[in-house]
């Protein structure tokens, strides 16, 4: 089983199913899903479970790391869920989830007006550098606009995405499928990158052969910051941390995936 659907299967079994499994998914509202989210903060769930691997246990202890990772695996059911006509709205929608404890980089005002210089700047030759190709700019322009998983944006094809209905539906992210709203720019984004008979992926490297993907965006990036006169430290990670952020300011819950 692979690693992140090993997690998944924890949380489901580790405090999903306690706490809220006796209920029906259109019958789940937003107190019971307060009072989840407060449970595990609490610890009031502790499990210790047998892994495949020789001598391997999880200790399932609670806090509020747990409590956010689950909400956003939780949040992410839901929203399938209405997806598929289940039931009319999120229950995890709207409700913040508590910090864990790490601070994470976010970009700022200033860092996002310098990042649109650097996408700007990277486009344009400069003393011995080339280009940043357009297909790593597109991206780079889609991670800030989405929230993204670097590796998500990668691998998307053609066959995940319905302009018409502005969503993508992700058969194999790190919660299984999902379904992703796309907002306008994102739409226009995709809609410009060019379509390659024999190829599927949406953002192309400039080689390799119809399922490859682009290996050296990490570097085209690093680019982009440094034309923006950026700090080092800004990645693809950081991109989708600054997404969510500004998403929970603005009262909506961290996008999932």
């Amino acid at each position: 089983m692979k690693r992140g659907l090993s997690r998944d299967h924890s949380r489901i079994n580790a405090n999903i199913v306690p706490l809220i499994g006796h209920l029906k998914a259109n019958a789940v509202t937003q107190k019971d899903i307060r009072e989840f989210m407060t449970a595990i903060m609490e610890g009031k769930i502790k499990k210790r479970t047998k892994l495949d691997k020789p001598r391997a246990v999880s200790n399932i202890r609670g806090g509020n790391g747990a409590a956010a990772r689950t909400m956003s695996f939780l949040g992410g059911i839901f929203s399938w869920a209405v997806s598929e006509g289940i039931r009319a709205d999120n229950p995890c929608q709207g409700i913040r989830k508590p910090a864990d404890g790490v601070r994470q980089r976010r970009l700022g005002d200033k860092e996002y007006a310098a990042l649109a210089h650097g996408l700007t700047a990277a486009a344009l030759p400069g003393g011995d550098q080339k280009p940043v190709p357009a297909p790593a700019l597109a991206l780079a322009r889609f991670l800030a606009l989405t929230g993204w998983r670097m590796g998500e944006a990668l691998k998307l094809t053609w066959g995940e995405v319905d302009l018409a209905k502005r969503i993508a539906t992700l058969t194999d992210s790190k919660t299984g499928r999902s379904v992703r709203p796309l907002s306008e720019a994102a739409c226009k984004i995709i809609a410009e990158q060019p379509r390659v008979e024999g190829r599927e992926i949406v953002f192309m490297p400039a080689k390799g052969g119809e399922e490859a993907t682009m290996t050296g965006f990490p570097k085209a990036l690093a680019r982009i910051v440094k034309a923006g006169n950026l700090p080092e430290d800004i990645t693809a990670h950081v991109l989708r941390h600054s997404f969510a952020s500004l998403a929970a300011d603005l009262g909506y819950s961290e996008p999932v995936s």
